[in-house]
């Protein structure tokens, strides 16, 4: 058998140096560990989470995923090529692949190559240090049980579920859990290949949907089809997918600003005719408000697609999940269409780097629903939805977690409403319409298919808007605790004085306030030690002749605000 070739004495070698560094990297992660022990993460967390000199050497351009899906066993079986580039010289790289998977061997330049397992993951070990700007190739073969989804697409797997019909339907859905959940891969979100092909067998009778382009459909003659598709775009590992299914394709166009649009729906041949006028009144409307805010569709030769599932829903590249029932919220809009495919720009298009900052995903998308009712319905159906969000927002950890240990788990959803009321409030801030859509497009436009940080974001505000509004940001990505104003208005015979600052916040934090007056709107520059404004009756308009403002007239706007107020009882009250 040809496992026998590994067991030799330079193998034996080079596998004590690994243990020898999978021991230092150990002992390194365990003291960073105790520094906080409210942290729990594993090596492995970091081995899956962190670029460590066997990932940061290579950088994937290409993969083809190859392999037939048992429904009936529940098993997947394959091969995954992986194309790469040599960053830094090497003889040695981490694949990933969960450890229920069994490794068959790992072939390089047409000959079987050395590899350890260790937990989730496959180091492989070349004969020879791999030259740096140099191509190269390596087939993982592999077997085994996925793991099955308990809750898609929260906590992640594989769904071996049945149609209404008793027939077979499978999905999966992997943010967070990964892509290595189900495929070999380097599954680090910095690394998006440029481009993949995607061959899937399946039991005939059954259609198979993934991303991109379907290229070729080949009968096995062994009771299976294979299914070719191809994505010619930059993807995110965890967006790759697959659907199993008694399918029925619908197919429509779009008038993109980028030319011709390919809408594609896949559902069940049962839901059709009702998919057909449902899809048709909701998609091209999302299509447009969000190629008016952020840029034609990124991905225009591969099309647009949705496909039916058994769980709520996920933002496959192309391929989104969607199993909202066909049906409207209370906002007259379908959620799942609206915010997944939000996604298609930002985190998909634009994607992060480290699950620490996910809420460059999550954030927008989020935002992005009362955009799209912005555009719709108008501000005041805006405002009122945002107002829905506010109340979920629950600030119990910082936008912004721990790099370098992919955590996707949460305390709390506020890398969606948080974030989202984070980018209302922005908006407010600038008080410029036209400059803050510009940077929503402008950003689109030049990260389409790259990678981002927070920092790229900032900067970008900053460049666009001419200020340095590191400290904003710092404030309400670093900091669970939302900004604290304390706030009075008193009376000062027929005028009324403001006293304001801000109370418990990063250094060097400042961020206008508008206040409303009886209809009449003041805006404040707050700082962290107290400031004042007098407001005298001449200032005011709208008011009954004869009468004066008084203190309680002095409100907060909160509608455009994402801040906690404190008040102190007015000096000139009397007890």
């Amino acid at each position: 058998m040809y496992l026998k070739e590994y067991c030799n004495k330079n193998t034996q070698f080079r596998c004590l140096n690994f243990c020898l560094f999978l021991l230092f990297l150990s002992c390194l992660f365990a003291k960073a560990n105790a520094a906080d022990s409210t942290l729990h993460f594993t090596h492995q967390d970091s081995l899956r989470g962190s670029l460590n000199p066997a990932r940061s050497c290579y950088d994937v351009y290409y993969y083809h995923l190859n392999i037939i899906v048992d429904p009936g066993r529940q098993t997947v079986t394959g091969i995954c090529t992986i194309s790469f580039l040599v960053k830094s010289k090497t003889d040695s790289i981490q694949v990933d692949l969960f450890s229920n998977y069994k490794v068959l061997g790992v072939r390089y330049d047409s000959n079987w190559t050395n590899f350890v397992r260790y937990g989730d993951h496959i180091f492989v070990h070349f004969s020879h240090a791999l030259n740096v700007g140099e191509k190269y190739n390596i087939d993982v073969h592999y077997t085994g049980n996925p793991p099955i989804a308990k809750k898609a697409p929260w906590d992640g797997g594989f769904i071996w579920g049945k149609d209404s019909l008793d027939r077979t339907w499978v999905g999966v859905a992997c943010e967070g859990l990964g892509a290595s959940s189900w495929w070999p891969c380097k599954d680090h979100l910095s690394d998006k290949p440029d481009s993949m092909a995607i061959s899937i067998q399946v039991p005939e009778g059954y259609f198979c949907v993934s991303n991109g382009q379907l290229r070729t459909i080949n009968n096995m003659y062994s009771g299976y089809n294979q299914y070719n598709w191809f994505v010619t775009y930059p993807i995110n590992t965890y967006d790759v997918t697959l659907n199993i299914g008694k399918y029925e394709r619908i197919h429509d166009t779009f008038q993109s600003k980028a030319g011709i649009l390919a809408l594609d729906y896949f559902v069940l041949d049962y839901h059709v005719k009702q998919a057909e006028a449902y899809f048709s009144k909701q998609v091209k409307p999302m299509l447009r408000c969000f190629e008016h805010y952020f840029g034609p569709y990124p991905f225009t030769r591969d099309g647009y697609g949705l496909v039916e599932t058994s769980y709520w829903g996920m933002e496959h590249q192309g391929a989104i999940a969607y199993g909202n029932h066909f049906m409207l919220n209370g906002n007259d809009f379908d959620f799942i269409i609206v915010h997944e495919s939000a996604h298609e720009w930002w985190g998909n298009s634009l994607s992060v780097n480290d699950q620490a900052e996910m809420w460059l995903h999550e954030s927008f998308a989020t935002y992005a629903e009362s955009l799209y009712l912005e555009y719709t319905k108008g501000k005041k159906a805006a405002q009122e939805y945002l107002d829905t969000q506010r109340n979920l927002v629950q600030d119990k950890i910082p936008l912004i977690g721990h790099f370098g240990v992919n955590e996707y788990k949460r305390a709390d959803n506020d890398i969606y409403y948080k974030g989202a009321w984070m980018l209302h409030t922005f908006r407010a801030v600038i008080n410029n319409d036209s400059l803050w859509f510009n940077i929503l497009y402008s950003f689109q436009e030049k990260y389409k298919y790259r990678n981002i940080t927070s920092r790229d974001f900032i900067d970008f505000v900053n460049s666009k808007t001419g200020k340095n509004y590191d400290a904003f940001f710092d404030q309400y990505l670093t900091q669970a605790d939302l900004p604290v104003l304390s706030f009075n208005a008193e009376q000062r015979g027929t005028s009324i004085e403001l006293l304001y600052y801000w109370k418990g916040t990063v250094p060097k934090f400042t961020m206008p306030v508008d206040i409303n007056i009886k209809g009449n709107i003041f805006r404040i520059y707050p700082l962290e030690k107290e400031k004042k404004l007098k407001i005298s009756p001449k200032q005011l308009t709208n008011l009954t002749e004869g009468k004066i403002p008084v203190a309680q007239d002095a409100n907060v706007d909160f509608d455009h605000y994402l801040i906690e107020i404190v008040q102190t009882v007015p000096s000139n009250i009397m007890y």
